[in-house]
Order: structure tokens, then C-alpha cells, then sequence
């Protein structure tokens, strides 16, 4: 018997066409923050100049959401983080599935020396908007 996995991916992108699925961007909402309260890793103390990372966990609904991008805004002495979650569920339908945790990673660079700020957008687990303020002494880099 021979397999024709090309009349089944046909099939299933003939029956998602009128979905938007292949044509719509995907709806996107900030991040529910996971941990009670969230666990976000963060260095004291930096260089001016040099990239460093802060990391996060976040949830989604494995089938119906999946991580989107996450944007870094930097002004000055301030990082805004913002993660996304995109939502591939259409509107007003269910999603069974179970929520899944991700651990997820945003990059920041402050230019100069100074006592710097990092802010954390999110979700907390009732829906509620929420920001997590961090303070980050960056130092002159040694030349």
C-alpha cells in the first residue's frame, strides 16, 4: 500500500483556508506570568555597554497558544519587557488543553554607567496586569 501524505496535507490546508489561519496575522496578548510570585533571573550589576540577559517563565495553552515575540524598549537607564503569548484559537471556542510553562529570555543593553531599571510586563494569574521593577547597577567598562 502506498502513503500519500500530500493528499493529507492538501486536505488539511484546504479545511483551515477559510480559518485565516495561513492569511491573518495571529491575535497576540501579554504573557501570563507563571509562579506565584514569578521567578525572574536578573544579574545585580552589569557593564555599560555589554548585553545581558533577563529570564522568565511564562504560560500558554499548548494547542491553542504558543509564545510570541518579546519586546525590549530601551531609554535610557529604563528596559521595558513585554512577552507575548499568540492566540490560535478562534474567538468565542474552547481550548482543552492543559497550560504548559516556558521559560523564556529577553537581551538588554544600557549604554551607560548609573543605576538602571528593568521593567517586567505581564499577566498574573487572575488576569490582572502587572509590572515587576528591577534595579541594575551598571558600571563604567574598563578600557
Amino acid at each position: 500500500m502506498t502513503k500519500r501524505p500530500g493528499r493529507f496535507l492538501l486536505a488539511v490546508i484546504l479545511a483551515t483556508a477559510g480559518c485565516g489561519v495561513f492569511t491573518e496575522p495571529l491575535p497576540r496578548h501579554v504573557a501570563l506570568l507563571a509562579e506565584d510570585p514569578p521567578v525572574v533571573t536578573i544579574p545585580d550589576t552589569v557593564s555599560a555597554g555589554m548585553e545581558f540577559e533577563v529570564s522568565f517563565t511564562t504560560l500558554y495553552l499548548g494547542y491553542c497558544q504558543r509564545p510570541g515575540p518579546t519586546e525590549v524598549e530601551i531609554v535610557d537607564l529604563v528596559a521595558r519587557i513585554t512577552p507575548f503569548t499568540l492566540s490560535l484559537t478562534p474567538k468565542g471556542r474552547a481550548c482543552p488543553d492543559a497550560a504548559h510553562e516556558i521559560r523564556r529570555a529577553a537581551k538588554v543593553k544600557f549604554d551607560r554607567p548609573g543605576l538602571a531599571r528593568v521593567l517586567l510586563r505581564g499577566l498574573t494569574n487572575s488576569d490582572s496586569a502587572t509590572t515587576l521593577e528591577f534595579d541594575v547597577v551598571v558600571r563604567a567598562t574598563n578600557t
